[in-house]
């Protein structure tokens, strides 16, 4: 996939400097602007990278958490009464026969 970013550069006292226009935080320099150009595609490109690991580091947590949250639902004797698409009920016989104890959602 291929992204269409604009360069901003100046001539510094001794190499050339650039950013991103939109991408402002990410700066830096080179001593030619081909170097420049380069250093700024790697540093978007690290960035990217980043960026999605943490959003998979994120996914995985959440789903290692809803395993531990229902493996300890089934510890105290919670039973699953329903589930649908995006969320789950689990009851405590204990508890009220037709009260839930709790509904995990999908978000």
């Amino acid at each position: 996939m291929q992204h269409r970013l604009t360069m901003v550069y100046w001539k510094g006292e001794q190499f050339w400097l650039g950013k991103l226009l939109e991408h402002p935080e990410i700066m830096t320099q080179g001593g030619t602007l081909e170097a420049l150009e380069e250093n700024l595609k790697d540093a978007y490109r690290m960035m990217v990278w980043e960026d999605s690991t943490r959003r998979l580091r994120d996914e995985r947590d959440r789903f290692v958490k809803r395993r531990e949250l229902i493996r300890q639902l089934e510890w105290a004797c919670c039973i699953l009464v329903r589930h649908g698409a995006r969320h789950e009920i689990y009851h405590n016989p204990a508890n009220n026969p037709y009260r839930a104890t709790m509904m995990l959602m999908t978000i």
